[in-house]
């Protein structure tokens, strides 16, 4: 008899040390994940800081020149990296010597788009697009990049969109992050509403690229 009640108490005891634990998990699964995202975010932050580095290093050695995406798109935005005849444009230039990896171009926390993805289209497709949305000279963006009007302007962005043939979704479409010209990047809060802060929405099916100058519009009234 005494054996059985014993074996009963362990038994209540082994319930109890289950409960407790099931509610620790509960409290610091949030955590963990809230953890998770922000490393996530900031390491989306250094590969951006990377790339303003880049930047400024092409335009130091290219007379103050932002890189170009190719000619007569001067005045788009686009996430391109290589067009699919092999021919390196917009940001994919700084890899020719002002940035090492293919890695950097892509945000870990973007499906698709993430720093492996990207890196491995690099190396075994012809076309490839960043995680990152580069300005160029769109929305009054100045081609030298020591411009006084691009002080206060952004220049790369996480590239997140709303359209039908799959939306892209950085940082759940909750952050975002933004590359200034000297280099330095803030996080802002982003909204999955097209337009409302730094999330595009392609207009007509099959759209890959869409008018962007309401996010940059969006970002530049930020800082004024």
């Amino acid at each position: 008899m005494k054996n059985l009640q014993k074996n009963n108490f362990t038994i209540v005891e082994l319930l109890v040390v289950i409960a407790i634990i099931t509610v620790l998990c509960s409290l610091l699964l949030p955590a963990f994940s809230s953890g998770l995202n922000r490393a996530k975010l900031n390491t989306c932050r250094n590969n951006l800081h990377s790339i303003g580095i880049g930047i400024n290093l092409y335009a130091n050695e290219n007379e103050l020149f932002i890189p170009n995406i190719m000619v007569n798109m001067e005045k788009s935005s686009i996430p391109l990296l290589r067009l699919p005849n092999s021919e390196v444009v917009a940001l994919g230039r700084l890899l020719k010597g002002y940035i090492e990896s293919a890695h950097t171009f892509g945000c870990p926390d973007s499906p698709g788009f993430r720093e492996n993805d990207v890196a491995a289209a690099w190396s075994r497709t012809p076309m490839v697009w960043s995680g990152y949305l580069y300005r160029s000279q769109a929305a009054g963006y100045q081609a030298i990049l020591t411009e006084q009007d691009n002080l206060h302007k952004a220049l790369v962005i996480d590239f997140a969109c709303i359209k039908s043939s799959g939306n892209i979704t950085p940082h759940q479409l909750q952050m975002s992050n933004l590359l200034f010209s000297d280099a330095h990047v803030e996080s802002r809060i982003n909204s999955p509403e097209p337009f409302e802060l730094y999330t595009a929405r392609a207009e007509r099916h099959g759209e890959m690229i869409p008018d962007c100058t309401l996010i940059w519009q969006n970002a530049d009234n930020y800082a004024e």
